[in-house]
């Protein structure tokens, strides 16, 4: 039985950027990244308990963007889209 509680449910419409600076700081030599590009869709799969290939284990989403492509965000790179 898995016991992995969701943040966010299947079929949310969220807002998503990947946080580069977490894996990769560059505050040391002074060069900084450019703002993180914005993907907007739906949360299409959870994923929960994945290696990111460094350290951490994180929970994963699947989001299908609004450009068609699938793309995985750990938990804490996307926010949830507030209708008006």
């Amino acid at each position: 039985m898995d016991d992995t509680k969701q943040k966010y449910p299947i079929g949310a419409f969220v807002k998503c950027r990947y946080d580069f600076e977490m894996i990769f700081p560059m505050s040391d030599f002074g060069a900084q990244f450019p703002e993180p590009d914005v993907y907007y869709g739906l949360i299409v799969e959870f994923e929960p308990d994945q290696y990111d290939g460094f350290s951490h284990w994180y929970d994963f989403y699947i989001v299908l963007c609004l450009d068609g492509d699938k793309r995985y965000f750990a938990e804490y790179e996307i926010e949830l889209v507030q209708h008006p």
